[in-house]
């Protein structure tokens, strides 16, 4: 055996399954409670957002598909900042509600369609969303606001083996396929560092009656700024994963064929696994039953009226509040008595 080879160590590349940060989902992750049995769910989910003149968010509502795959009982909580819940177009069960949870109970023969139509807290619920809008001065931006901090390391690393995985992971990400898990063989110490990642996010729709199609992050810059025209916007929202970073530079075919060094392969491996890590967890804006399915999440914003804010009670004039209750207990009091004096002079009548 060559001192080459003894001297490399094998080690693990990040997970792209594991999230980056608790949240999302929305609410943390959903839980399940059936005894012995898996079941495997099909999860489809449209963010409704309703944004005012400036951008901000001010009613965000979900519709969660859940296709429920295999015989038996099953139980899903899912948390969420949810104001009312009701079963959506196509439920064949009704969610039931807890303050901060939805709720899925029943039997399932062998496949049942879930479907919660819910409206959220804004505040909470606009924490998670991916896409920023700010109109200002003449322009309206869009700001990819899914970026975390995730360590890496850096090593010395060798190249052969890297350039074929990050071929699996290209044409699994191209063909829509689970991405392999991954190792590299380093020699020498990994020092650790850290990186900015964040959920690439295709935006496609109108700004100011302009077409938008861009993607922000992959590569490309994390925010697009246009003429805000007419002031409103109907926008189209997804996290895809990272095939700019995944292809080869060069216009290679492959990266065996890129020519490019193992330490930057080693670097570029990590930043295409945390991206994808990061996407998955924004492609399940509510939590997802099956741990390792592959949820999808559409997000589709809309420029809107913000609702009247309810009129308040208005006072006497250099009165007080406490005023204005004594009064109105008072006129209470003198309309039950002279509701008895009545019932009196009529019961003498």
């Amino acid at each position: 055996m060559s001192a080459l080879a003894i001297a490399l160590a094998t080690v693990a590349l990040p997970s792209p399954l594991n999230p980056l940060t608790e949240t999302p989902p929305v609410g943390g992750r959903a839980t399940t409670e059936a005894e012995g049995i898996t079941h495997h769910v099909l999860t489809t989910e449209r963010v409704r957002v309703r944004v005012d003149r400036r951008g901000s968010p001010f009613d965000v509502r979900v519709g969660q598909r859940l296709v429920v795959l295999g015989k038996g009982d099953y139980v899903f909580a899912i948390p969420a900042p949810v104001r009312d819940v009701v079963a959506g177009h196509g439920s064949e069960s009704t969610p039931g509600q807890r303050r901060a949870t939805i709720l899925w109970s029943g039997f399932n023969p062998r496949r049942k369609v879930l479907v919660a139509d819910a409206r959220l807290r804004t505040r909470e619920a606009a924490a998670s969303l991916p896409l920023r809008v700010t109109a200002a001065d003449g322009t309206i931006t869009l700001s990819n606001v899914t970026a975390a901090r995730a360590g890496t390391f850096t090593a010395a690393a060798e190249a052969a083996p890297l350039a074929r995985y990050l071929d699996s992971v290209r044409a699994a990400l191209a063909r829509g396929r689970p991405v392999p898990f991954g190792t590299a063989e380093i020699a020498g110490e990994a020092k650790p560092q850290s990186a900015s990642v964040e959920a690439p996010i295709r935006v496609t729709g109108t700004v100011g009656g302009r077409r938008v199609d861009a993607t922000l992050g992959d590569g490309h810059p994390l925010r697009l700024t246009l003429p805000r025209g007419d002031g409103t916007v109907a926008l189209r929202a997804e996290p895809v994963p990272p095939l700019g970073l995944a292809t080869p530079p060069h216009g290679a075919s492959t990266w065996r064929a890129a020519g490019v060094d193992g330490t930057t392969m080693l670097a570029r491996a990590q930043a295409v696994l945390l991206r994808i890590a990061r996407a998955r967890q924004y492609d399940a804006y509510l939590g997802d039953p099956d741990p390792l399915g592959r949820a999808q999440t559409t997000y589709l914003y809309r420029t809107g009226t913000r609702p009247a804010a309810a009129p308040r009670v208005a006072t006497a004039a250099g009165g007080d509040d406490a005023t204005s209750v004594l009064g109105t207990v008072a006129f209470a009091v003198a309309l039950v008595a002279a509701a008895v004096g009545g019932l009196a002079i009529w019961a003498r009548s």
